[in-house]
């Protein structure tokens, strides 16, 4: 008369933990689907914010090259304007170097000029 060896007594225990081990189950995927849900939802959260802060990065990355580029087309812009200027003063320099020794030219021949003529008596 033992309670372990009379089947009614495994039938009896294997009910209450098959009960046992459903309602565990159920448990575990209730709980299951409600971090699954919060997941989902975190995960579109993080999607969003992420779509945000690359558009975010895209816009500095936009201001940063028109901030460049301006940059690169004031020196483009000043590099040309020192090199017409440089060549301005050269052909200025050359200019006023012709009109200097056209104007030495013309002293000395006007000396010997002079000399020659003298005042007749």
């Amino acid at each position: 008369m033992c309670p372990v060896s009379c089947p009614a007594t495994y039938g009896f225990l294997s009910h209450r933990w098959v009960q046992k081990f459903d309602g565990d189950m159920i448990e575990l995927d209730t709980d299951l689907k409600e971090i699954t849900e919060k997941f989902h939802e975190e995960k579109n959260r993080m999607q969003k914010l992420e779509d945000y802060f690359d558009n975010f990065r895209l816009e500095e990355l936009e201001v940063e090259m028109l901030e460049l580029n301006a940059t690169a087309n004031a020196l483009m812009k000043a590099s040309m304007t020192k090199t017409k200027d440089d060549a301005a003063n050269h052909v200025q320099r050359c200019f006023r170097g012709h009109l200097a020794r056209k104007e030495v030219a013309g002293m000395k021949k006007g000396k010997k000029g002079k000399k020659g003529k003298g005042k007749k008596k």
